[in-house]
């Protein structure tokens, strides 16, 4: 995520600037006038009403009326744009800026096709994006049901900027109509609809999963371009790609600008830690929602021992490391001050492990200069070697990072100069708003809790996580993993001790 980068206007229309200024309010409709919809819109009208409009030679057609009202009047069309006059009305702001081919194809989403089975996703979050609380809707209301999931959904992408290729388009277009057929993701695209926030969205090549820039307006979500080139498995790729998206969207995204809208404390919403995990939340429930539970271990650490996964995110990023909870807000140069040794006890972990993995190098040699196993059979072994001494590089540099973020931290709010930060932070500790964020945090979890208990939640009999797959026999025989080579090892040792002196 980039930080600090100057704020981008974010010109929001109304709907019926749409329709054709030279036309008067009594003329039909004519859809071929240069502007008269913008993205989205198209789709927007075929939606409503379970596709009661077809456009017929550019006007719009009522297939529920009899002539003379069978063809909408601009005004009729513009009422239509509108919305209801329920609070939930969106103007035509977020014109997505695709091409009309992207709107097409998102209209024609399949809705409610099977979901894939046997997938389930594990996608490492960096957390860039610093979103404040989960508040719930503006004034505390409850954003209204929708009556036709087809409208919510063309609504939401009416909202959301996506630029980029074709592949990319379909990519996020499957994205975005998974997580429509969750329960947390449809709920949370209502409220997103509800309070009018908006979005951009590009896929581009980047360290992270998925990161949020919210400095300028609307906030800026990318995804890892991973999504749509990386994965040998499409279907798995997407149930990981929706979930990233919502953590995104909806945890971090819409966040921003609920925090924005009350005033509270841009300090407090980048430094609370329930942002990155709330998000997550999101995206864990997603996820089990689409494949009936999530790959990794890490909403089971989290539902387990809260305490304990806080300490641990301290130590994986630069950010994490000067993440608060509300009670740490109130005295946070202590709170500070106790992650130096979480800090040095990774330090000395990460170093011990990087050595121990390091040292299956030789061993490797030793089975095929003193066994004659032939060596591309190791193949497996080597990528898992090579894979964690490349995370655990990237990993130590983190660790320098994030302890000259935590010096950097200390001092600032030990001057004299940070006592104006440290109040802000103090009175934030005490507000509703974080309290409220607190709790959603907290509900959050219980529902997951839930989900992850209930039938839907156990998934299939083995959801696996894609492996790379060996096309070509090796040859000597079968391929060696690490697991594997332990056993070699270990049985060598027995036999043949002198070998390993």
């Amino acid at each position: 995520m980039s930080r600090g980068l100057p704020t981008v206007v974010y010109v929001l229309c109304l709907a019926f600037s749409a329709v054709a200024a030279s036309a008067g309010p009594g003329e039909l409709f004519d859809a071929r006038a240069k502007d008269a919809l913008r993205p989205g819109q198209r789709e927007l009208l075929l939606a409503l009403d379970g596709g009661r409009y077809v456009f017929e030679n550019g006007r719009l057609a009522d297939t529920r009326a009899s002539e003379p009202d069978r063809l909408l009047t601009n005004a009729r069309v513009e009422a239509l744009l509108a919305g209801p006059r329920d609070g939930a009305a969106l103007d035509a702001s977020a014109a997505s800026g695709a091409d009309p081919a992207y709107e097409r194809a998102l209209a024609r989403m399949p809705k409610g096709a099977p979901v894939p089975q046997g997938f389930d996703g594990a996608a490492a979050h960096a957390g860039d994006v610093r979103g404040p609380p989960a508040s719930g809707p503006r004034g505390g209301q409850t954003a209204p049901a929708s009556a036709d999931p087809a409208v919510l959904q063309a609504r939401l992408l009416q909202r959301v900027a996506f630029k980029g290729t074709k592949p990319e388009r379909q990519a996020f277009g499957e994205a975005v109509a998974l997580i429509m057929k969750t329960k947390t993701g449809s709920e949370l695209a209502r409220q997103f609809v509800h309070e009018s926030a908006a979005a951009e969205v590009v896929i581009a090549a980047t360290s992270n999963a998925g990161s949020t820039d919210t400095g300028g307006i609307p906030p800026k979500v990318t995804l890892d371009r991973k999504y749509v080139t990386g994965s040998n498995d499409p279907n798995y790729s997407r149930i990981v790609m929706a979930g990233t998206l919502a953590h995104e969207l909806f945890g971090h995204a819409l966040e921003t600008q609920r925090a924005r809208t009350a005033g509270f404390s841009k300090l407090a919403s980048y430094h609370y830690r329930g942002d990155e995990v709330g998000s997550r939340l999101i995206d864990w429930s997603v996820q089990t929602e689409l494949a009936g539970k999530v790959a990794d271990a890490d909403p089971q650490d989290f539902l387990g021992d809260p305490e304990a996964y806080y300490r641990g995110m301290a130590t994986r990023d630069p950010y994490y490391v000067v993440s608060l909870s509300a009670a740490e807000m109130k005295d946070p140069i202590a709170a500070l001050a106790a992650r130096r040794a979480l800090l040095a006890a990774d330090e000395a972990k990460t170093a011990a492990e990087v050595k121990q993995t390091e040292a299956w190098l030789p061993v490797i040699a030793h089975f095929v200069s003193a066994h004659g196993v032939a060596k591309g059979r190791f193949e497996p072994a080597e990528k898992e070697i090579g894979d964690y001494l490349s995370w655990g590089e990237g990993h130590r540099k983190k660790l320098v990072e994030s302890k000259a973020n935590l010096e950097s931290h200390i001092a600032r709010w030990s001057s004299r100069a940070g006592a104006a930060q440290r109040k802000e932070l103090a009175d934030a500790a005490d507000s509703a708003f974080l309290r409220n964020w607190d709790a959603q945090l907290r509900q959050r979890a219980r529902d997951l809790t839930a989900l992850r208990a209930g039938p839907g939640g156990r998934g299939p009999a083995a959801i696996e996580v894609p492996v790379v797959v060996i096309t070509a026999p090796k040859p000597g025989g079968p391929p060696i993993d690490l697991e594997e080579l332990s056993r070699m090892y270990q049985r060598d040792k027995k036999t043949n001790a002198r070998h390993f002196k």
